[in-house]
């Protein structure tokens, strides 16, 4: 299927006009991200999620106008992709997970692996995204996208948070 896109509100989800439906919302571990952005106050969050055997990038957005509720409301718009430069599925993961600040034993014990696997993976995502260093990799993470966050790590990379 091609891109999609949604409008996700309290009430439920709108479909568009003239746009096919974001596939990714029919999966039901993503709605909590979409429900913890809805709360965030951020404008933009831009992520990777699977969707059957492939992935899609989806952006999340903000409406800015109108009524307190109405701004409550998301667009969902997602379209599929590959994983970017050739990650796996758990290098996507890790480098979420590093991203967001974890020591490579943090990363081991939350995805049951060893110390050592992780840093493998380290190691095999710094390659393929030809960083040099963990903080250069997760930089172009954010900068790019190349998320999988769970609601619970939202704020650490949903863009246009005010400030408290």
């Amino acid at each position: 299927m091609d891109a999609g896109a949604n409008l996700v509100t309290a009430e439920g989800v709108i479909d568009l006009p003239g746009r096919n439906p974001a596939e990714v919302l029919g999966d039901e571990a993503f709605r909590p991200l979409v429900e913890a952005f809805a709360g965030s106050g951020g404008l933009r969050l831009r992520v990777l999620w699977p969707v059957g055997q492939g992935w899609h990038r989806v952006v999340l957005r903000r409406c800015t106008a109108g009524s307190p509720l109405a701004r409550r409301a998301v667009l969902v718009s997602a379209a599929p992709t590959q994983l970017p430069y050739g990650l796996s599925p758990r290098e996507l993961e890790v480098l979420t997970r590093a991203a967001r600040g974890q020591t490579n034993q943090a990363i081991a014990q939350a995805l049951f692996l060893s110390p050592r696997t992780v840093h493998s993976h380290i190691e095999h995502l710094l390659r393929k995204t030809g960083c040099a260093s963990r903080a250069e990799a997760t930089a172009l993470a954010v900068r790019d996208g190349v998320l999988r966050p769970s609601p619970e790590d939202l704020e650490h990379f949903v863009e246009g948070l005010p400030v408290s």
